[in-house]
């Protein structure tokens, strides 16, 4: 029976995204040498298996590719089911999980990172923030494949930005490819214009900017207006989304345009605009109904997005529970009471 070493080696080092010059780092050979490995051009010394085992975190079986599927097939369930529980909300028991999976695979990149994503929302002290940092840097180091590597600066610059390391959160940013560089504006440019896939990479991108648009005019009219002038921005906003989803089918984008209107209407309350206020509520608790009520899977209908669907499998929160659960709490602060009794508020919050 032929050997297929050299096969395993390189299916293990790319599906952990490493280098054939890490890899021979690691072992003390040269990247030659791998490569000629995973070329079956030659084998490595039999001495050397049980360290090339342990570069990867597997047993000399799995080097040999027995029981390979089904590790990866349970990697694979980990990396699905923490999907499912972030699309829930179930932070405590998404982290459980990865807990769970980083016991059975510590050296894999891809549980490493989620491990890391789902303790992040669970720490409150500067040494679990370094905890994760070091996993990042540990990542990082490895040299892992090019998606594992942005996920890891993108977790990495968010444990330094929460624990208020401006100047390191803006180095690690300045690692991550510019807007125009990167997959879907590239993919765009490669797909044939009359092509089907050339269409919905654009309408990603439309939805994708749309997206990040809205959320630019909540960031600067949170952090640099005064009410007054934070309307107009938030006005352009839903605007802009009106604009894209013409036909009133916002799909998952209800919960943005909800947040929106929930801003605008803390803005006419606190300018004594009671009227207006409850308007904007009004269409605020329209919204976000309408965000609980979607079904697991829908398609996007208007003329911009309508190669595009809906996955709520796709998508993270960080609540439990429906987006109306968790807002009404909020709706019992004292800053409500000009509108507490007006019938037309106490029905929305029904």
């Amino acid at each position: 029976m032929k050997l297929q070493v050299g096969m395993n080696i390189r299916q293990l080092r790319h599906r952990q995204g490493i280098t054939q010059e890490k890899l021979a780092e690691k072992l003390g050979t040269t990247p030659q040498a791998v490569s000629r490995w995973e070329s079956e051009v030659g084998y490595p010394d039999i001495e050397l298996l049980p360290h090339i085992a342990d570069a990867f975190g597997v047993s000399l079986d799995e080097l040999f590719g027995k029981d390979a599927r089904e590790k990866e097939a349970k990697i694979q369930f980990y990396l699905k089911e923490f999907k499912r529980l972030g699309s829930l909300g179930e932070q405590e028991k998404r982290f459980a999980l990865m807990r769970e999976a980083l016991e059975q695979f510590p050296l894999d990149h891809r549980i490493l990172l989620k491990y890391g994503w789902a303790k992040a929302p669970m720490v409150e002290s500067d040494a679990s923030y370094g905890s994760i940092i070091a996993i990042c840097n540990r990542v990082l180091d490895d040299n892992p494949a090019d998606e594992l590597r942005y996920d890891a600066l993108s977790l990495l610059g968010m444990m330094c930005r929460t624990m208020g390391k401006t100047e390191e959160a803006i180095a690690v940013a300045n690692r991550l490819p510019k807007l125009p560089l990167c997959r879907e504006m590239d993919l765009l440019c490669a797909y044939d214009n009359r092509s089907d896939e050339f269409t919905r990479q654009l309408q990603e991108i439309t939805e994708t900017c749309t997206h990040m648009l809205g959320y630019i005019c909540i960031g600067w009219s949170t952090w640099h207006r005064g009410d007054r002038e934070t309307i107009p921005l938030l006005q352009k906003a839903i605007a802009l989304y009106e604009l894209v989803f013409d036909d009133g089918n916002f799909g998952f984008h209800h919960s943005d345009v909800a947040l929106q209107y929930k801003k605008m209407g803390d803005c006419h309350l606190r300018l004594g605009e009671l009227e207006t206020a409850i308007a904007c509520f009004g269409q605020f608790f329209m919204h976000v109904r309408a965000f609980d009520n979607l079904p697991e899977e829908q398609s996007y209908t208007a003329a911009l997005v309508n190669r595009l669907v809906y996955r709520k499998s796709g998508t993270s929160k960080g609540y439990q529970g429906t987006m109306l659960a968790h807002n009404l709490p909020e709706f019992r602060h004292e800053r409500y009471d000009p509108i507490r009794n007006d019938e037309r508020f106490r029905r929305m919050l029904q």
